[in-house]
C-alpha cells in the first residue's frame, strides 16, 4: 500500500472531493493560488509604517489605527496596479491595532497574519520594535510557559478558556510557593489578549531575568461573562462569581504550589509606558482561603517595580 492510498483510506471524504490534491500533494501545492506579493504593514527604519491593500475595483480605501483620534481614518492612494497605500508615523514602539475600510466595508489587513482578536470584530497588528528592545519584546532569557485551559463553567454555562503563565523556574524550584496574579483584560478583549498583544509573558520573563520582579503565576481569564452583544449590567457580578467560585479553586487544584492563606496576589508589571493591572472597576474584595483580588482602577496602583524590590 503506497502513501497516497493510505491517505485516501484515512481521509476518504476529502479524497473523493479532491482526487488530484489527495494523490499528488506536490501538484496540489503548486496549483494552489498564491497571495499577492504585497507587504503590509512595512515598518521603516524611522518607525514610520506603510500600509497596503490590493483592491483594484474599489472606489476608495482608508486606514484607521488605534493611535489616531476617533473617527479620523486616513485616506489611501491607489497605484496603477490597484494597490492602495499610505505611510504613517513615526509610531511609538509597541503593538498597534489598525484596520482598513474599503468601499465602506471595514476589514483586517488581508495579507497580515497578525490579528487582534476581540469579543466582537477583529483587526490587524503592526509591531514597531524599540531601540534598544523594550520590556515587552522577546529577549534571549529563560522563558516561562503559557497554558490554555478549557473548562466548562457551571456559573456562565459555556466552555471557555483561561490562560495561565508559569514562570521559567517553576519545575526547578521544588517546594517553592508562588503568588498568583489574576490579570483581567479590558472591554471587548479575550483571554488571550494579554499574551497575544500585551505580551505579559515576555514582560515577566524579562523582569525576572533583570531581578526586578518576584516569580509568580499569572492567570488570565475571559472577563465577558455574559454575551458581549447583549445587556452588560450583570457582567461584573457574574464574572466575580466565576472568578471566585470556579477559576481560583481550579488554579489551586491544578497548581499545588500557589501561595496560600494570607498571601496577596501581585498587582502588576510594566509594559513600556503602560501598566499591567487588574483593571476591573469595583472595590477590593476579600475572598476564600486568604486570597485577595484587587478590583481597582489602574491609576490607583503604585509602581510595581517598587513592590517587587
Amino acid at each position: 500500500m503506497n502513501a497516497a492510498t493510505l491517505r485516501c483510506l484515512i481521509w476518504r471524504p476529502y479524497c473523493a472531493a479532491n482526487p488530484v490534491r489527495a494523490m499528488n500533494p506536490a501538484a496540489a501545492a503548486s496549483s494552489s493560488p498564491r497571495p499577492a506579493k504585497i507587504v503590509s504593514p512595512e515598518v521603516l527604519p524611522d518607525d514610520r509604517a506603510t500600509f497596503r491593500v490590493l483592491a483594484p475595483k474599489a472606489a476608495g480605501a482608508s486606514v484607521f489605527g488605534e493611535w489616531m483620534a476617533p473617527n479620523t481614518p486616513v485616506l489611501m492612494a491607489r497605484d496603477d496596479k490597484g494597490v492602495w497605500s499610505v505611510t504613517l508615523g513615526p509610531l511609538e514602539p509597541g503593538l498597534h491595532i489598525y484596520s482598513f475600510t474599503v468601499d465602506g466595508v471595514t476589514t483586517p489587513d488581508p495579507v497580515n497574519p497578525r490579528i487582534k482578536l476581540r469579543a466582537r470584530t477583529s483587526a490587524s497588528l503592526v509591531d514597531v520594535p524599540g531601540h534598544p528592545p523594550e520590556l515587552w519584546q522577546a529577549r534571549d532569557v529563560p522563558h516561562g510557559t503559557v497554558e490554555i485551559n478549557w473548562r466548562k463553567s457551571q456559573i456562565i454555562g459555556d466552555t471557555r478558556a483561561f490562560d495561565v503563565y508559569i514562570p521559567p523556574d517553576y519545575t526547578a524550584q521544588v517546594g517553592a510557593r508562588y503568588p498568583v496574579l489574576y490579570l483581567l483584560h479590558g472591554n471587548n478583549d479575550t483571554a488571550a489578549g494579554w499574551t497575544d498583544v500585551g505580551k505579559a509573558n515576555f514582560i515577566l520573563d524579562n523582569l525576572l531575568a533583570e531581578k526586578k520582579a518576584a516569580p509568580m503565576i499569572i492567570v488570565m481569564p475571559w472577563g465577558h461573562a455574559v454575551p458581549y452583544d447583549g445587556p452588560q449590567a450583570s457582567n461584573t457580578a457574574v464574572f466575580e462569581r466565576y472568578l471566585i467560585e470556579e477559576i481560583i479553586p481550579a488554579i489551586e487544584a491544578k497548581i499545588s504550589r500557589c501561595a496560600g492563606a494570607g498571601k496577596s496576589s501581585h498587582r502588576g508589571a510594566v509594559h513600556g509606558r503602560r501598566t499591567i493591572a487588574a483593571n476591573w472597576v469595583g472595590s477590593p474584595r476579600t475572598i476564600q482561603r486568604g486570597w485577595r483580588v484587587q478590583f481597582r482602577r489602574p491609576a490607583e496602583f503604585p509602581d510595581p517595580l517598587q513592590d517587587a524590590a
